[in-house]
């Protein structure tokens, strides 16, 4: 009786524990850390499906000024598209197109499966542009992935 007893409880503490680990991997979030490696604020994010249709709303809780960073939380498994919104003063010699003082970096493409994402804006010196008559500076998100 003591070991069916036993081993009843032993049993149960194992479905428990069986069921806690198998929802726990249901309910994984991931994130995607973004850092501002520019000289220029970084004023908007906007982080969505690859296959929506509009960009929706800023996920930044604040500017993010040169040096800083951020992670945005509670995404799931999926491809994703990130845009970065910069507040270019003086609109300096860039290669990309500034509007009304905004610099826009989009990322596509971007896989979670079993890590974090992370986009790290930072600015490329001396290029020789086709357009321009001298070089200009380049501003990019590079995608890295971290557990």
């Amino acid at each position: 009786m003591r070991v069916v007893r036993r081993f009843g409880l032993l049993a149960g503490m194992c479905v428990v524990l069986v069921v806690t680990v198998l929802a726990g991997c249901n309910l994984l979030q991931y994130q995607f850390c973004v850092t501002n490696l520019t000289p220029y604020d970084l004023k908007e994010v906007n982080i969505t499906t690859q296959s929506a249709d509009s960009w929706g709303s800023n996920d930044l809780t604040g500017v993010i000024e040169p040096g800083g960073s951020e992670d945005i939380k509670g995404f799931s498994p999926g491809m994703y598209m990130v845009r970065g919104v910069f507040d270019i003063a003086g609109e300096p010699n860039l290669c990309h197109e500034v509007i009304n003082g905004e610099l826009i970096i989009v990322n596509e493409g971007l896989e979670i499966t079993t890590t974090n994402i992370c986009i790290d804006y930072r600015e490329i010196e001396g290029i020789v542009s086709k357009d321009k008559a001298d070089v200009c500076t380049s501003i990019y998100g590079a995608a890295r992935f971290e557990i």
